[in-house]
């Protein structure tokens, strides 16, 4: 399970006893965090998932999604849209823009290509179309 989903369980379960969000929140989070063993990936997560808190107390409390959230799902659920997810229901993760293999985790978060040949073999082939 990824950390959304743990936390999604752990707030559930939570609200189920009868804890408040504020007494939930920190349990939850906790439990989500160390379900992922990445030191970058958590860091991302712990970013993301705070700046979401109030998006996460507002389901907590069952109150209706935002206008904004709304939107969201209205994009997510878009079959024109390409899945985030490859055939196997891993999260993609960035595509190199010649061909289109995963880019690795380790290098350059503005990488756009996934090897220094894949980039230049890209540049040969743009310099190569404008010139034909």
């Amino acid at each position: 399970m990824s950390a959304a989903e743990i936390l999604v369980v752990q707030l559930a379960g939570a609200r189920r006893k009868g804890a408040g969000f504020a007494d939930a929140w920190p349990d939850a989070l906790a439990a989500a965090l160390a379900s992922v063993r990445d030191a970058r990936e958590c860091r991302e997560w712990t970013t993301v998932l705070a700046e979401m808190v109030e998006t996460w107390r507002a389901a907590f409390e069952r109150r209706p999604a935002a206008r904004r959230e709304r939107a969201l799902r209205a994009v997510a659920d878009d079959p024109d849209r390409e899945p985030l997810d490859d055939a196997d229901g891993e999260p993609c993760g960035r595509r190199c823009e010649h061909c289109d293999a995963a880019i690795p985790d380790d290098r350059d978060p503005r990488t756009i290509y996934c090897s220094d040949r894949c980039r230049k073999n890209a540049h040969y082939a743009r310099t190569h179309m404008v010139a034909a």
